[in-house]
Order: C-alpha cells, then sequence, then structure tokens
C-alpha cells in the first residue's frame, strides 16, 4: 500500500512539473496549476484583454506599470488564459509569499521576480588569506542564542492546518471535520478528533473541538472565554486542574478570560494541546509517535507522510477544497459534539467562500501589512507568516492573540 501511495505522489509531482508554460524573461513560475495569489501587498493591478495569450504577455504590463508606484516593486504575476488576464503584485519588500485559495483554474500559474543580486560577487583573492590566529575565538555565550521554534502539526487560525510533514494549507469549508481518526489507538480503545468551523467574513474558525479517547469525551468551546464539557459534564474552568480522559491525564489552565489551555499527556514527551483564544480554538501534537499514530486518517494526513489520503486509503487529493469536503463528518460517525450545528452530512456539504469573493475581500482590505505586523510582534516566527495573514483577512488586530 505504502509503494502505491509513493508512485501515486512522484506521478502527480511530474504531472505538476510539466504542466503549463515554464519561466519568462525576470519571472520565475511558482505555481502550475490551481488558483493562487500572493499575500501581504502593498498594491494590484489586474488587466484582462483579448491580446493576453501567455504569461509571457503579462511581463511588459507589470513592468510598464510598477512606473506608477515609484515607491514600490513588481513581486510578481498572476496569469489566466481562460480570462486573458493579468493580476500584477506590487510591494515595498521581499516579505510576501503565495498561497492557493482553492480549486479554481481562474488564474493558471503565479509568478515572481527574480530579483538581482545588488552587488557583484566577490573575485578570487589574489593572495593566500591570513593564517590562523594566534588567539582562539571568542568563549561561547553564556545562554544559547534563540531558533524559531518548529511549528507542530495541527491547526490554528482561520483555519491553518499543518499535516505530520509539516505541509500547510488552508479549508475554509464551514462544517464539523475529521481532523483525526485511529480505531488502533492504544489496542483498539480508539481515538476521534473532530472540529467545527464557523464562519467569520470570507474566512472560518474552529469554534469548538472534541476528541474521543475510549468511551470518554472531551469538547473544547472557544465561546464566551471559553469552556469545556467531559462525558456530558459543562465546566466553566475557573482554576487549574487535573483531570483524565480514559485514563490519560488532562492538565487544565485558564490564563485569563480569554485564553484556557489543555494538555492531554500520552507519555515520553508525548501530548496534544488544545487552546482557546476569545472564540477561536487550536490543537497541537507535541513529538508525535508511530505507535499512537501510524493508522491514523482525516486532515492530518497519513501518518508520518502527511498524504492527503481519501477514507478508503485509494485517492490522493491535491486540492485542499476537494481534500476537505472527502473529510467532513459522516452521517454514520460517531457525534462527538452535544450540539448539532452548521451543515450536516447527508443532507449539506461544507459551505466554502468562492474564490472571487475571498479575492474581492483581500483587495476592500482597510489593514495594512505595518499594523498588521505591529499586531503580531512576540508572535514564534514559524507563525509570524499565519499571523499577519489572519489579522489582515479579518480586519482585527486582536486576533494576533490567537497565536
Amino acid at each position: 500500500m505504502k509503494l502505491a501511495i509513493v508512485n501515486a505522489v512522484l506521478l502527480s509531482r511530474l504531472a505538476h512539473s510539466v504542466n503549463g508554460q515554464e519561466d519568462v524573461a525576470g519571472y520565475r513560475k511558482v505555481y502550475g496549476d490551481g488558483d493562487c495569489r500572493m499575500q501581504y501587498l502593498s498594491q494590484t493591478y489586474r488587466l484582462q484583454s483579448d491580446e493576453i495569450k501567455s504569461a509571457t504577455d503579462c511581463v511588459p504590463i507589470c513592468n510598464t506599470k510598477n512606473d506608477d508606484y515609484p515607491t514600490l516593486e513588481v513581486a510578481g504575476f498572476a496569469f489566466s488564459y481562460p480570462y486573458k488576464l493579468c493580476e500584477c503584485y506590487f510591494s515595498n519588500s521581499n516579505y510576501h509569499g503565495w498561497f492557493s485559495t482553492g480549486n479554481s483554474d481562474y488564474f493558471g500559474a503565479c509568478y515572481e521576480k527574480l530579483q538581482p543580486t545588488k552587488f557583484p560577487t566577490k573575485s578570487p583573492s589574489k593572495k593566500p588569506s591570513k593564517t590562523p590566529s594566534k588567539t582562539p575565538t571568542k568563549t561561547p555565550t553564556k545562554t544559547p542564542t534563540k531558533t524559531p521554534t518548529a511549528m507542530s502539526a495541527g491547526a490554528q487560525g482561520d483555519p491553518h492546518f499543518t499535516t505530520w510533514s509539516q505541509k500547510k494549507f488552508d479549508f475554509h469549508g464551514v462544517c464539523d471535520l475529521v481532523m483525526l481518526s485511529n480505531e488502533n489507538f492504544e489496542n483498539n480503545l480508539g481515538m476521534d478528533i473532530h472540529i467545527r468551523t464557523k464562519k467569520m467574513h470570507m474566512w472560518s474558525y474552529i469554534s469548538v473541538l472534541a476528541i474521543r479517547i475510549g468511551k470518554s469525551i472531551l469538547e473544547v468551546i472557544g465561546k464566551d472565554g471559553g469552556s469545556y464539557i467531559i462525558n456530558g459534564n459543562v465546566h466553566q474552568g475557573n482554576n487549574d486542574d487535573l483531570m483524565m480522559l480514559s485514563g490519560y491525564p488532562i492538565i487544565y489552565s485558564k490564563k485569563n478570560k480569554k485564553q484556557q489551555a489543555f494538555r492531554l499527556n500520552l507519555g515520553n514527551l508525548e501530548a496534544i494541546v488544545i487552546k482557546t483564544w476569545n472564540s477561536f480554538v487550536s490543537v497541537h501534537f507535541e513529538n508525535p509517535k508511530s505507535e499512537h499514530f501510524e493508522d491514523s486518517m482525516g486532515l492530518m494526513g497519513s501518518f508520518p507522510d502527511g498524504v492527503w489520503l481519501s477514507r478508503d486509503n485509494v485517492i490522493i487529493f491535491d486540492d485542499a477544497n476537494t481534500f476537505g469536503q472527502e473529510w467532513q463528518v459522516m452521517e454514520v460517525e460517531t457525534k462527538l459534539f452535544h450540539q448539532v450545528q452548521g451543515p450536516q452530512q447527508p443532507l449539506k456539504k461544507c459551505e466554502i467562500p468562492s474564490n472571487l469573493d475571498m479575492r474581492r475581500h483581500l483587495g476592500e482590505n482597510t489593514m495594512t501589512k505595518q499594523h498588521a505586523e505591529t499586531a503580531c510582534i512576540g508572535v514564534d516566527v514559524s507563525s509570524m507568516d499565519l499571523c499577519i495573514f489572519d489579522v489582515m483577512a479579518s480586519r482585527d488586530e486582536s486576533v494576533a492573540g490567537a497565536y
């Protein structure tokens, strides 16, 4: 089975590598198909014309239009063949990135501006380098230098998912979703983790999370400062406490009226950490091991490769929206939430905002990147981009608190 998965992944990558037009003058291709957009921008310019027949036609359009923004630099562009459309992106810094917004072919490819080096590379010195210094180099610092914390697998924000293999993707569908399902957890005791997403502007966020181990269920709710339900009993969580979930200890803490945290310890430094901030709920897996997650399925992907597999382990998805829809909670699955809300199978699929509406919302955004960066000061380096994007998307600087 694993060999078939690997072969399918390689074939998928090969197909994408040869799809569409390659690099054009001064621009490097970064997305081959699907819908794509550059984020954290200062200015966007769009031109639609029957004269636009290839990505090459966008190059002079964007380069010329750059003269209208003397303080900005062209950062890249997106090209749509079906719509004969170029969308040029301008920025005042190199602080930008690309993201896919769904399964539309609205933009068939995205190209990033190649930045030349500011100074010529140094030529080799004519003389050999100096002899070693007589005195040793300085002693190490007393405290180690800080390094960015690697982002663990899980989900947070609006929401952003990180698979077991650290692959990041967004799914904005509003519904109940299977984040993880593993019937073989601890000798068939079983584990399920479901999340419920709620609409916010044109995006969504995790509003409730439920985890089942054996016959015990913990439901974490972000609304109104946070509360939780264990096996049907509602708690407001006024003090730090130690709870048990099918024999596994949960360390609970309520930091303030906006924040609460749950640390479910699985042993040997392995844990599932659930946090709330205002209405937002996040979950991350610390030091996950194969003995607990090897047979898991869901939005986290296969363990440990993070392959986007279908429920029958046959299909490998390459589109986030299709993959997300696949893992909507089915009517035959155990209901972990104490209330039924939002779209439910089989009557209704996840509600997914259109790419055009999301793009229009971003275009109307009045929140500047500078304001978002200020709001996200203190956020871990690995989550900084996600924090800035969420602040700008929600137009709410307080959203940075979720990170």
